[in-house]
């Protein structure tokens, strides 16, 4: 499961209004759906916050869905016209029977991974949580 969160998003929401900040979210969702695959099931969870339940993927797989995500949105953020800075977070988990026994521990954890990249990216830290 990957967790993804906009950074900054309140700030474009505040600062241009709903519609810019809807735009955002649809491009970004525009993002995933072309990274996953279609036996992937993509979700908003609300606000910015999507989750992606990856289905019989491997690590190199996962890994290279993460580079792209990212390298996709840098480049929406670059051809913004708006100048607002944009970003997102990503935290990942596997399901592990024993430690994450069902969705919402597994959603919670992934929240939890994509958090301490959030708050490594701020402290100068980059890339995203794959453990």
């Amino acid at each position: 499961m990957l967790y993804c969160d906009l950074d900054r998003f309140k700030s474009i929401n505040d600062g241009f209004g709903h519609l810019e900040g809807d735009y955002v979210l649809r491009q970004f969702a525009g993002i995933l759906r072309s990274t996953f695959r279609s036996s992937d099931v993509l979700a908003r969870l609300g606000g910015d916050e999507f989750v992606v339940m990856l289905t019989n993927a491997d690590p190199a797989t996962i890994d290279a869905a993460m580079v792209r995500v990212e390298k996709e949105f840098s480049a929406f953020a670059n051809l913004t016209p708006r100048g607002y800075p944009l970003g997102c977070s990503l935290g990942l988990v596997s399901y592990e029977g024993h430690r994450l026994p069902d969705l919402d521990t597994m959603i919670a954890a992934a929240d939890a991974r994509m958090y301490a990249m959030k708050k490594r990216r701020v402290q100068g830290g980059v890339g995203a949580s794959t453990t």
